[in-house]
């Protein structure tokens, strides 16, 4: 039950106006599940980052094995720049461990074109 703050009437936990006075009724918070939902897109940020680095890295790596110092290299710039502020930092950060991760990728990706061609 929600208790309206001005009359003191008992209401229905969906009720958005009291049924006495139809005065507004305070939102419910909960701020254990708002923390718990900033962590978990915060991690997707992450990873989101980490994959759409990773990504490009396989991609460019499958297409042109050759010359690939210079993605690593706006890589390592893109996550940088997104790094800064604080808005995308999480994401920069993200695009910073998928750069760091991208000479694997490279070689990975470099392999079945070796072998194909």
């Amino acid at each position: 039950m929600r208790v309206c703050p001005s009359c003191g009437q008992e209401n229905d936990e969906t009720a958005l106006r009291c049924t006495q006075c139809n005065k507004r009724l305070t939102p419910l918070v909960f701020p254990l599940a708002d923390r718990a939902l900033a962590t978990a897109a915060a991690v997707l940020l992450f990873l989101l980052g980490v994959g759409l680095d990773l990504a490009i890295a396989f991609a460019f790596a499958a297409i042109t094995p050759v010359n690939t110092c210079f993605s690593f290299l706006g890589m390592l710039i893109l996550g940088i720049l997104f790094a800064i502020p604080k808005k995308t930092r999480l994401f920069g950060y993200g695009v910073l461990a998928g750069a760091l991760a991208f000479p694997i990728w490279v070689q990975i990706g470099c392999v079945p074109v070796l072998y194909f061609r």
